[in-house]
Formats: structure tokens, sequence, C-alpha cells
């Protein structure tokens, strides 16, 4: 079987579009890795040929990231009449409720064959329709669009165009690290960034044994499904629970949630440097709780020296809800658990922290130890 792979977004990237077509190359293999495989770079598209089903094949190029489209291809001579039977093959394998209206497209990608495009068009709706006449040529949304794509000295036909994910391929954009919850908002905040060519490296804060282990085991669920489209990824496992109860005793409640913000951006920062990851990333949006208005975000963000990216911040809870359904995490999010998120938080949290409040807590000796001693046991798992 051959698939023909139509990436996104290089037509932008100039002298660097080789990198990117390298690493989706890489990407694909990776994704196809244990069956019988080969790939090559062809005109700005790439050739695979696979000798798994169709099923299969498609599943998992669906979960590439840079993929703007594929088609399952044939190959055949440059002729004509041969292409025009297979077409013709093709529409009568549909069946009689099948399609009643098609149009022929050609693509040349290398001008060799003698007759331009338009010609080749007309001459292989006049063949369709001479053995097919109860068909109807339409131009605009026919029922079948019969694909020819000709390149040197040998022409693929096809009939689909399978959407993929669109977006850059991942390992494009370097590392972030994700500080990833077992709620809505996180894992579609790091799924958004794998599509922009980011590799993630994912932080979860836990208060086990002051909480069960519900949170970390639904993290690991949702890590397995996001891996589908990274590949291998890590996720460290912090113990949270001695920040929180230093907070709780330190500082008035209504700076708690915010001070629990800070020193999970402290250490994801930390843990960021340490795998030389370029940003930190959070499923923040703006105004959905009270540590997340401009100026809560504001605080949190002084934190840090590297940037925090919030990929979710303009959208509203239902456009994060359906994008976790259609991702596949919604219903795992949803499972009843107890994180360090919900914690020990007050009733009544601030909107408006005020910075030099929260700097007075932290600068207590107390949570110096606790936050290297949170990094350093921090367990680390590899999710495939």
């Amino acid at each position: 079987m051959i698939i023909l792979i139509r990436p996104a977004e290089l037509a932008l990237k100039l002298g660097n579009r080789e990198f990117f077509e390298r690493r989706l190359e890489q990407n694909i293999l990776r994704m196809f890795e244990g069956s019988k495989i080969s790939i090559k770079r062809s005109y700005g598209s790439t050739l695979l040929e696979t000798n798994i089903d169709e099923k299969t094949a498609i599943e998992k190029l669906s979960h590439v990231p840079g993929i703007a489209n594929f088609s399952v291809v044939e190959e055949t001579p440059q002729d004509l009449k041969k292409i025009a039977e297979m077409m013709i093959a093709e529409i009568k394998k549909r069946g009689k409720n099948g399609p009643k209206t098609f149009c022929a497209r050609v693509n040349k990608i290398q001008k060799t064959f003698p007759m331009g495009s338009p010609k080749i068009e007309a001459k292989l709706g006049e063949m369709i329709l001479k053995k097919l006449p109860r068909l109807k040529v339409r131009l605009k949304d026919p029922d079948i669009t019969c694909h020819t794509d000709f390149t040197d000295n040998r022409t693929y036909i096809y009939f689909d165009k399978i959407q993929g994910l669109g977006g850059l391929p991942v390992e494009t954009s370097g590392k972030v690290a994700s500080l990833i919850s077992s709620g809505i908002d996180s894992p579609v905040a790091s799924f958004r960034m794998m599509l922009r060519g980011a590799k993630i490296i994912f932080v979860h804060f836990h208060s086990y044994p002051q909480t069960n282990q519900q949170s970390i085991e639904n993290v690991r669920e949702i890590v397995k499904i996001l891996a589908q489209y990274q590949g291998e990824s890590k996720i460290y496992f912090v113990p949270f629970i001695e920040i929180q109860k230093a907070v709780m005793i330190s500082a008035e409640p209504e700076l708690r949630v915010i001070l629990y913000r800070r020193f999970m951006v402290k250490i994801a920062e930390e843990i960021a440097r340490k795998e030389n990851a370029g940003a930190l990333v959070t499923g923040e949006s703006l105004g959905q709780v009270a540590s997340q208005t401009l100026a809560n975000i504001g605080v949190v963000n002084e934190a840090a020296a590297l940037p925090v990216l919030r990929p979710l911040i303009g959208h509203n809870k239902q456009e994060i809800v359906d994008e976790a359904r259609e991702l596949g995490t919604y219903e795992i999010s949803i499972r009843p658990y107890a994180d360090c998120c919900t914690l020990f938080v007050p009733k009544h949290p601030t909107t408006r922290a005020d910075l030099d409040e929260v700097k007075k807590v932290e600068k207590k000796a107390v949570f110096k130890k606790l936050t290297l001693n949170a990094i350093k046991r921090a367990e680390i798992e590899n999710i495939a």
C-alpha cells in the first residue's frame, strides 16, 4: 500500500523546510516502528509504502502532528487509458447508490507529460462518461473527485483526502514543561503545544498520602493518550503536600492558592531547566477561576524567569470541554478525584493578590528547604 502524505504549514518555512520535513519523516517512522515501511520525500510531499492494513495505517497517520492531509494512492504508468480504467473501476466499486457526479483533477508535478492539465482532465472525463453515461460532471463539490498526480515517469491516482492534524511536527519547536493535572484544561493545553511542534515534558503535583492516588492514576492515563501524538513521554510526579501545609500555616487563607501556583511554577521551572525546556505551559483560561484573573496571572508569572505559555487563555470552558472530548481525555478528567489543587483551598481566594505580601511569605527559610526536597523526591516515569 502506498500513501501520499502532504505536510502542513511547511510552505511558509522557506530555507528551514528541510529541517521540518526531516523531523516529520522521523516522526512517521517512529509511529510505524515494528512495521515494514519505506518512506521518501518527493516534490513537497512524502510517499509512504507499508505492508500493514489500510485502517491501521490511517489511524497511525491521524496521530502525527504536521500532516495536512493524506491519500491512499495507486501507482500506474502514464497512460490515460489505464488511468481512466482504474477510475471507472473505483466508481463501480462504490455501487449503484454510489457517486452520481464526478470530476477529474490533474496535478502535474513534473511537466514532462505532453498534454496540459486541463486537456488531461477533459480527456479523462470523456473516457469515464463513455463507460458510465449515467454520471454527470460537476466541477464543484462532486460526489467523487478522481485525482491524478503526474511525477517523474510515475503517476498516482486517488479519490479521497483524509484530514490530518495539521500544525507542525513534534520537536521542531523545542521542549516545554507542562504543569498537568487530571483536570480538563491542562491536557488540552498540552496537546495544543504538540500541534505547534513542541515536545512536552509533563510535571504533575500531588498531595499523596493526604489524598488517594486517583489523580496520579488519572494523569498516567491522560499522558498515555497524549503520548500517541508525540511518542514516549516523560512525566515528573512531584510531592506537594508539605509545601501546602507550610503555606497554610504561614499565609492568610486568601493568598494560599496564589502561593501554591507560584511554588508549582518555581519547581516546574527547575525541572524545565534540567530537561533543557524553553518554557512552561499551563491550562489557565482568563477569568475562569479566582487564581486566573489578569492580576493574579501577573503575580504567578513573576515567579518564573522562563516564559509561561497559556494556549487556552482566550477560550471559554465549553470550548475546552469540546476539545477534551475530541482528544479523549474528558471522561478521565471528570472522574471523582482529590488533588493538590483542591486541597486546603479557602472559600474566598483573592482575585488581586499583593505581590509584596506573597513574596514576604515565600522568604521564610522553610520554603527553600521544602522546594528542594520536593524536586529531589519527584518520581520520574516514561509513558509510551
